[in-house]
């Protein structure tokens, strides 16, 4: 998955692009759902890859956002995870 292709940018030494996190928002993430989000993150971290947020961080112990090497957030999230639907 390419979220943004810059054609005639390949030898412009200069070039850098936005993706989407940092001011001004824009397009931030994608997310998957997975059926073990603990087992999703330990994967994505023995191979290497870099966290915006863990399960274990804030208050939404459902979810991850895992960072692609171009620092786009992967939002990773516990099937049937989340809070209870409203009544």
């Amino acid at each position: 998955l390419e979220l943004t292709y810059n054609h005639g940018s390949e030898e412009d030494a200069d070039f850098h692009y936005h993706n989407g996190n940092t001011e001004p928002k824009g397009f931030g993430h994608i997310g998957f759902l997975v059926d073990d989000l603990n087992a999703a993150v330990a994967s994505l971290e023995a191979a290497g890859y870099k966290f915006q947020k863990k399960p274990s961080d804030g208050k939404i112990p459902w979810l991850a956002f895992a960072l692609d090497p171009d620092n786009y957030w992967v939002e990773i999230i516990q099937r049937g995870g989340g809070p209870a639907p409203k009544e």
